[in-house]
């Protein structure tokens, strides 16, 4: 059934859909959502302006054969109206060339308070030559619009290289953007609303800043968290740093992906790994380095050795 299409009904958070083949408008309204492979229920009205438009007009920088005109049907079959719709079920996110992350160990951002926006595709190039396991884009300072357009440059660069790209930030940049997901912070959206925007096979991450937060922050169910700053770090001047001393008690506790974040450098990875990290994330020690392919490579010897 890859070629349904699923509109939800009613307030779009009920488990009946209105599941209709894309290309004859045969009515399979009134079945169960685990009844089908593929499927997603966005609220409606959940992609504003980015996703779901009234007009193939408005919907230029998405792929126009993903888009189909299908009819939604109310609970008693009574068809309800038309709406566009966009095809999720072959916009896969993760490729099969991409490593689980469960196989990822040294994570990358590239901050535009380092790197200027129109150096990020070949930041991108240096950070995978030397062996980087995913990317993600930060940019505090740009507008979202020039957020898309560098996102747009990594985003090839990285699926050439298979590997995984992440927007900080903008869940709902992250299908225009042809990324695989998106990070969140403490005071952003929940998990649950980031993948709503993000689509329904976006990696989604979420920062934690102590052991309390990342024990909730699990309940939300992410693909992986951030955990720190461990150091002080620029990047996030409003945080105390929380040291190493619950790095291992939080990898004790929980079972996703847990990459520690914050001040990490070449030179002090050995202590972060030796109070028991199995993951970081490395900002400005690549970023800056002489030669930023050689000091990733240098981080991830240091990880898989």
């Amino acid at each position: 059934m890859e070629n349904i299409l699923f509109i939800a009904i009613d307030d779009g958070m009920s488990g009946v859909v209105s599941p209709l083949a894309a290309d004859n408008d045969v009515d399979l309204a009134g079945q169960d959502i685990n009844d089908f492979s593929f499927a997603f229920i966005p609220p409606l009205g959940a992609y504003k302006n980015s996703v779901r438009h009234d007009s193939f007009a408005k919907k230029p920088k998405l792929n126009p054969a993903k888009w189909s005109k299908i009819y939604s049907y109310s609970s008693k079959g009574k068809k309800i109206g038309k709406k566009f719709i966009y095809d999720f079920t072959s916009h896969s996110k993760i490729s099969s060339l991409m490593k689980p992350l469960a196989e990822c160990h040294l994570y990358g951002i590239i901050d535009t308070g380092y790197v200027k926006p129109d150096r990020v595709a070949e930041m991108t190039r240096a950070l995978l030559a030397g062996g980087i396991d995913l990317i993600q884009l930060r940019a505090k300072k740009e507008s979202k619009e020039e957020i898309l357009v560098m996102a747009q440059a990594i985003a090839p660069i990285c699926r050439e290289g298979g590997v995984t790209f992440i927007l900080n930030d903008y869940p709902e940049l992250v299908i225009e953007a042809d990324a695989d997901g998106a990070h969140v912070g403490q005071d952003d959206l929940s998990v649950a609303e980031a993948r709503l925007l993000a689509g329904p096979s976006a990696i989604i991450g979420k920062s934690t800043h102590s052991l309390d937060q990342a024990i909730v922050a699990a309940s939300e169910a992410p693909d992986y968290i951030g955990f720190g700053p461990l150091f002080a770090t620029p990047t996030k001047p409003d945080y105390a740093p929380i040291g190493t001393e619950t790095i291992r008690e939080v990898h004790s506790l929980l079972t996703l992906p847990i990459f520690c974040i914050g001040g990490i450098k070449l030179s002090n990875l050995p202590e972060v790994l030796a109070a028991g990290a199995g993951r970081v994330v490395i900002v400005s020690d690549l970023l800056q380095a002489i030669d930023p392919a050689q000091q990733t490579a240098e981080c991830k010897a240091l990880l898989t050795r």
